[in-house]
């Protein structure tokens, strides 16, 4: 009996040792999950999706600089004409706010100016982050000790601030892209071209032939198309101005006939064309930008060629975007088109490019 009774004290003193045991557990872990959940609660404030439309930009300035002489062609300089449209387009659409009202409703937007006055310092600077409040957002800041020396601060860094929130904004439609893409169609690109593209959601092949593709959105007000046109080359003459104008012209006289007989579409040369060069990602580019016409016709709209070579098939590759949507605003359509163009890259057609997971493989029999 006395072994009996020391057994079941035992086990009391078990039991209570267990039960406080896994009470202590238990307020650890819904501890650590409460301090897990703050965690992430931040994290995903810190990494939250960025607000705002494409295009737009916060500027986070006081009113009265904001309607003074300097703020006035601060708002010029950010609000003037996109190059190579049809009708005046501005670069971006502000939204003005004053400090006290840059609370939680516009930290998250993409892209942030904030432009202060502080007499305590020197001398006008900028500085630039990213990812402060939002994933992929782009801020600015421009102090100064006057609004005089801000206003020479900002004309002389314009254009650095403008390649870097163009520059975030197409790289967010390519991330877009991506995820939206058709398999299919990319596979086809792939595997009859190859030339590895997205296809967004919307997007189809319209023509797929040899040295040729042409990719189209075709919305009840707008056509975005992209065309893909490949040839050998040798030397660097097929990049020059007057020899890419030449190429895409006597691509779309036969690749892109207009609605009625003898129409066809041309580069408008009676309008700039701008030239220029560049490297992205490690490959060199050639780039014409301006506006096409329809001849013995009435349409038109922008356009945009960048041209390469790829060196895996030995081969210059010419990708051009161009928008129609007469009576539209054309300016982020043709931001839009323009990613698409960035996301292209090459591959011999031994190259193998596989999208998703790969299918499981059955285990043989034994």
């Amino acid at each position: 009996m006395v072994g009996t009774i020391i057994d079941r004290k035992n086990a009391k003193t078990e039991i209570m040792k267990r039960i406080l045991t896994y009470a202590l557990s238990l307020l650890i872990i819904v501890s650590s999950v409460s301090c897990l959940r703050d965690s992430e609660s931040a994290t995903s404030r810190l990494l939250s999706s960025v607000s705002g439309a494409s295009g737009e930009l916060v500027v986070v300035i006081d009113k009265t600089l904001w309607d003074s002489q300097e703020g006035l062609k601060i708002q010029e300089i950010f609000q003037s004409a996109v190059p190579a449209l049809p009708q005046y387009e501005p670069m971006f659409n502000l939204l003005q706010i004053n400090m006290a009202g840059f609370g939680k409703l516009f930290q998250n937007h993409r892209n942030v100016l904030i432009v202060s006055i502080d007499p305590a310092v020197t001398e006008s600077k900028v500085t630039y982050q990213t990812d402060t409040y939002a994933a992929t957002q782009v801020l600015f800041k421009v102090t100064g000790p006057d609004a005089a020396s801000v206003l020479r601060t900002i004309e002389s860094n314009r254009q650095l601030i403008f390649d870097k929130i163009l520059s975030t904004e197409r790289e967010r439609w390519m991330r877009y892209y991506l995820r939206t893409q058709s398999s299919h169609e990319f596979n086809r690109l792939k595997d009859q071209h190859g030339i590895s593209m997205p296809v967004p959601a919307g997007y189809r092949i319209e023509e797929s032939e040899s040295g040729f593709a042409w990719v189209a959105l075709e919305t009840p007000v707008s056509t975005q198309s992209v065309l893909i046109h490949y040839f050998k080359a040798s030397g660097s003459s097929v990049f020059t101005r007057d020899s890419m104008i030449m190429i895409r012209n006597r691509l779309t006289l036969t690749k892109v006939p207009g609605p009625k007989a003898g129409t066809y579409m041309e580069i408008e040369e009676r309008y700039p064309v701008e030239y220029k060069v560049f490297n992205y990602n490690g490959r060199n580019y050639a780039e014409i930008r301006g506006l096409w016409t329809l001849v013995n016709g009435f349409m038109g709209g922008p356009f945009i060629t960048i041209m390469t070579y790829d060196e895996k098939n030995r081969r210059a590759v010419m990708l051009d975007g161009f928008v129609y949507a007469p009576g539209e605003d054309k300016r982020e359509l043709m931001r839009q088109v323009e990613a698409l163009l960035y996301t292209a890259d090459f591959h011999s057609p031994e190259e193998a490019v596989v999208i998703g997971k790969k299918p499981k493989e059955k285990k043989k029999k034994e």
